[in-house]
């Protein structure tokens, strides 16, 4: 009877093993947004952000989908973008992903920083960006 439950307990765990998170999946999306960004891929960058986004660069300046797809289509290729302390918190259909963007010469050297938050949506199985801000950080 022992080995019958113990039985029935595995094949009852299994389906959860393997599957991620919604902070897992959405992390991967953050990813996948720069890897976007870094080789101008169109495509997902459209398919990550809302059609109704608003958000506000580090700059300052508002932007809506089109003038964020254009903003991250021009940037320079002698410059490295890259991310860290990338976190997410999710509220039921509503989630948050946090962390700092570090943006470097080919050399190495850091030319630029800033913190970022977005507001991410999930309708159906699909998240997308509906709002985001960036802060430039200041070095001492």
């Amino acid at each position: 009877m022992k080995s019958l439950f113990a039985c029935l307990l595995c094949i009852s765990i299994l389906p959860c093993w393997g599957q991620e998170t919604p902070e897992q999946t959405l992390l991967k999306m953050e990813d996948q947004r720069l890897q976007a960004i870094i080789t101008k891929d169109t495509a997902t960058i459209l398919k990550i952000y809302d059609d109704r986004y608003q958000g506000v660069l580090a700059s300052g300046q508002t932007v809506d989908k089109p003038k964020l797809v254009e903003f991250h289509l021009s940037g320079s290729p002698h410059i490295t973008i890259s991310m860290e302390d990338v976190k997410a918190a999710v509220y039921g259909s509503i989630a948050i992903t946090s962390g700092k963007q570090l943006n470097k010469a080919k050399s190495g050297h850091v030319i630029g920083q800033s913190k970022f938050i977005r507001v991410w949506q999930k309708s159906g199985d699909r998240w997308t960006v509906i709002r985001s801000q960036g802060t430039i950080v200041v070095q001492d």
